[in-house]
């Protein structure tokens, strides 16, 4: 686990090391969740499918590429049979 010190802004606002955006996957304008219990607060990063399109990089899009081509060489191959 690794611990990291947060700073109050005006307004509330706290900016999470870039670090901890990149390993959970957090970009501006994603929905966190705060749960609060007694003196301790917790952000979860909640995940969905939408969250976790593309995380993975070029390489995932790479196997989605080759799906679809695949795809698309199965769709000719019955429109000739």
């Amino acid at each position: 686990m690794k611990i990291f010190m947060l700073k109050v802004h005006g307004k509330g606002v706290v900016v999470l090391p870039s670090e901890v955006m990149k390993a959970l996957g957090i970009r501006e304008g994603s929905i966190l969740e705060l749960r609060v219990e007694g003196n301790r607060a917790e952000m979860i990063a909640p995940r969905s499918l939408l969250d976790l399109f593309g995380m993975d990089g070029e390489g995932a899009l790479e196997v989605v590429r080759g799906m679809e081509e695949e795809r698309r060489r199965e769709i000719e191959r019955e429109l000739r049979d």
